[in-house]
């Protein structure tokens, strides 16, 4: 037996040992070798190695690659800038990948392509421009892929939840919920449950809001599951602080910043950040407050109204008016956009919804042609009897075609409609609420600085003039919106002259006022097969324009009526300012006016609404002018 055994034994586990480490150094740098750039930045951002991921995807978008692979790349960067917080500069990885896409026809990479810019134009608050590209996305999923389905599903709750539609948004988030918790998907289940307890918080739902809250932190870590779990602790704070626990909700804040900042979740940092700003802004910290609501800022990649309203407060509070009222600036401008976007949202809304509606009836027609054209070639090939017998069919196809073609010219109309409603809404409708708001301002400021007992009448009077010019624009709007409905199409027997004597009777108040002479020729008394709803809307706006525009020391009118053998013409002339010649077509198109609107006080609408009118009629509006002589209004209708 040799001497000291253990000593050689040993010996012989520790050679062992070497020859096993070499042996796994020597297949991991054969692995590592093995492996692109682009695998490795895989597994890089796997481990949330997000700079390191990055420069390996740089890395390998500098070799020589193929298109397909340069997409995916750029995809990847994508992913990395939306992770770390930086959503808003993936707008240039997708321009990039604009130019590739005639490369490929791969569905997933498309679907990826228009999903990112769906998120970046949410950070934007460009919700029409994020419908757009979730539309598109959605006609790459295949009819199986439910994961996909759920993720567009899960971006337009949170359209609605920025519309303030909570309840839109809620039952899109109760929905995703029930199906990811029935697919074990911990992580997604765990974003529709920030959603349904932040709809409810925003309901009022606090009591509600919390329940669900701490169910989020018991789910979270009963499951393992914490996919942005800062934002529990964000919204608990939240509700803490709604609830005057602010002790408890320094305490949840700091830990979903410590959480956060883990996990290198900025979005959830900036939230808790926030939150810190709110609990110091509540004890009159203010210094306090303004460090974490710019920080929250810094780091956050979307204009937040609420952090700049509590930075304006505080720096108020602190006596730096100068900054305050620079954000309170950029507030409102901000807020401008912000209700475009939204507008314009509700507008592609409902166009969508006009067309889905249009092109199902079309689409009808078009199968019904179809079935048709069939029984047409089975009776090319039968007897004299049987073609005899399809004659009614031909007739039934011609009276189709007919229909199909009334529904599409409709369609255009209605499209035309919508398009004019967008721009009411994102331009002339804002124009008297920022006067509101702009003067509305100056007054806080002003009695901030002054004594009472300053005179704002003045100021008023502009307020209320802006809000009279918003009351007629909307009531405008209406009616130019109801101009096809039956009521304006009805037709029946009715005497002119008492039309324009109850359209002259309900203006009596501007027409006394003015002194203005009225002349009304003995013709007028014709009757006329026509609608007297448009008649008597058509003749008490052009009437009302005329009084409202003269500013003559004797205001004169003439309604006249002329006969030929097809037609009856109303003419109505004044002895006001005029209208320029090259504004004579201008002024008929909704929404123009010669004048500002905040000025003239005027709609803009009337005149659009008579042609509108008109025009159901088969007849014609018109108008002749010269400058300083007086205009003549010229209404034409079947005899």
């Amino acid at each position: 037996m040799p001497p000291y055994p253990n000593i050689q034994l040993l010996i012989l586990l520790l050679l062992c040992s070497t020859i096993m480490l070499h042996a796994q150094d020597s297949i991991d740098d054969w692995s590592g070798k093995n492996l692109s750039n682009k695998e490795r930045g895989d597994l890089a951002l796997l481990n949330l190695k997000y700079n390191e991921a990055d420069s390996l995807y740089d890395l390998a978008l500098k070799k020589e690659v193929t298109a397909i692979d340069k997409i995916k790349l750029l995809l990847q960067k994508n992913e990395i800038l939306i992770q770390t917080g930086k959503t808003r500069f993936i707008s240039f990885n997708l321009k990039k990948i604009e130019h590739l896409l005639d490369k490929t026809d791969d569905p997933d990479l498309l679907y990826e392509y228009h999903y990112q810019y769906s998120i970046y134009y949410q950070r934007t608050n460009n919700f029409i421009s994020e419908l757009e590209h979730l539309l598109q996305a959605k006609k790459y999923i295949k009819e199986d892929d439910d994961f996909k389905i759920i993720e567009i599903n899960h971006l337009t709750s949170i359209i609605y939840y920025c519309l303030k539609d909570y309840k839109s948004a809620l039952a899109i988030f109760e929905e995703n919920l029930a199906y990811n918790e029935s697919k074990q998907m911990h992580d997604k289940a765990l974003l529709s449950y920030y959603g349904i307890a932040d709809c409810h918080l925003n309901m009022g739902h606090t009591k509600e809001a919390k329940r669900i809250t701490q169910h989020i932190l018991a789910f979270s870590e009963e499951t393992g599951a914490s996919n942005s779990i800062g934002y529990a602790y964000s919204l608990m704070s939240s509700i803490l602080i709604k609830e005057s626990k602010l002790d408890s909700a320094l305490v949840f804040a700091n830990q979903g910043i410590e959480i956060s900042l883990l996990q290198k979740d900025n979005k959830e940092v900036a939230e808790n950040y926030f939150n810190k700003a709110q609990i110091f802004f509540i004890r009159e910290q203010y210094k306090d407050a303004i460090k974490w609501a710019v920080m929250a800022d810094e780091i956050r990649d979307y204009y937040d109204f609420n952090l700049n309203e509590l930075l304006a407060n505080s720096y108020a509070a602190i006596g730096d008016h100068q900054q305050a009222f620079r954000i309170m600036s950029e507030m409102r401008e901000e807020q401008i956009k912000k209700e475009e976007n939204s507008q314009s949202f509700r507008t592609a809304s409902e166009l969508l919804r006009v067309n889905f509606e249009r092109e199902q009836q079309v689409q009808g027609f078009l199968t019904q042609q179809k079935l048709q054209n069939l029984q047409m070639a089975y009776g090319i090939f039968a007897i004299v009897g049987i073609l005899l017998i399809a004659i009614p069919f031909i007739a039934v196809q011609y009276a189709n075609k007919k229909e199909l073609d009334e529904y599409y010219q409709e369609l255009v109309e209605k499209n035309e409609d919508l398009s004019y409603f967008a721009y009411i809404c994102s331009h002339d409708l804002k124009e008297s609420v920022r006067n509101i708001g702009s003067f509305t301002g100056l007054i806080e400021h002003k009695i901030q600085r002054e004594a009472p007992g300053v005179d704002y009448k003045d100021y008023f009077n502009i307020i209320d003039s802006g809000v009279s010019t918003l009351s007629k624009i909307i009531d405008s709007l209406k009616m130019f919106a109801e101009a096809n409905r039956s009521e304006a199409n009805e037709y029946r027997h009715i005497l002119l002259k008492d039309v324009v004597e109850n359209a002259l009777f309900n203006m009596r108040d501007i027409i006394g006022s003015k002194e203005v002479e009225i002349e009304i020729e003995d013709r007028i008394q014709t009757a006329v097969n026509t609608s007297e709803y448009a008649m008597y809307h058509i003749i008490y706006n052009v009437v009302k324009n005329a009084v409202h525009h003269n500013m003559e020391t004797h205001p004169k009118i003439t309604i006249e009526l002329t006969k030929d053998l097809d037609w009856n013409t109303i003419s109505i002339q004044d002895n006001g300012p005029g209208i320029s010649k090259d504004h004579l077509e201008y002024i008929f198109k909704p929404f123009k006016t010669l004048k500002n609107k905040s000025i003239s006080n005027s709609s803009g609408l009337g005149l659009s609404i008579c042609k509108k009118l008109i025009n159901n009629l088969n007849g014609n509006i018109w108008a002749t002018s010269q400058k300083g002589q007086g205009s003549t209004f010229f209404i034409r209708i079947p005899r």
